[in-house]
């Protein structure tokens, strides 16, 4: 036992003290919104509007701030490429939410589709995500089967991120 006499005497100067701000005391305003709330937000912003074409449908998405970046149609699926707009008051969510009300809306005109694959773009234009928004889902939604939170759940559920891991380049040994 007295091998191990005077141990805890010098831990405490293997370690510089902490001179930091704790991220603890880092809070951030509350109350703190959920993503539904974020989606439910933009899907009741544009699912009222009255769509019943591929141009009405961009062209209300971009009136909602929305950088379009490419729009096509294959088969039965409508394919989206969008710019993320990251704002401090608007993120990905808000921006998806909005994207999937204005589906909804063209669903809701008997558009015969499938789905609406998005593609998030960042401000290089490299992929930073997907989404696909089913139109069972918006076709449920409009119906009242779900309600825009619901609705936004499911869509938010299909997000795939592809964001790289950072590089990280070891420091040369010593």
């Amino acid at each position: 036992m007295s091998a191990l006499a005077g141990c805890t005497e010098e831990i405490g100067r293997e370690f510089p003290s902490n001179e930091k701000v704790p991220l603890s005391e880092v809070v951030p305003e509350v109350p703190v919104k959920k993503r539904t709330t974020v989606l439910e937000t933009g899907i009741t912003e544009l699912a009222g509007e009255d769509l019943t074409t591929n141009d009405e449908f961009t062209a209300e998405i971009e009136a909602a701030g929305i950088e379009v970046g490419s729009f096509s149609e294959r088969y039965d699926v409508l394919k989206l490429e969008y710019r993320n707009q990251t704002r401090r008051n608007r993120g990905v969510l808000h921006e998806l939410g909005l994207v999937a009300g204005a589906y909804a809306a063209l669903v809701s005109a008997d558009r015969t589709t499938t789905a609406l694959d998005v593609t998030i773009t960042n401000a290089r234009s490299s992929t930073v995500g997907f989404v696909e928004i089913s139109s069972e889902y918006a076709a449920r939604y409009n119906a009242g089967e779900y309600s825009a939170a619901e609705y936004g759940e499911l869509v938010a559920s299909s997000i795939t991120s592809k964001r790289d891991s950072p590089k990280v380049k070891p420091a040369p040994s010593s």
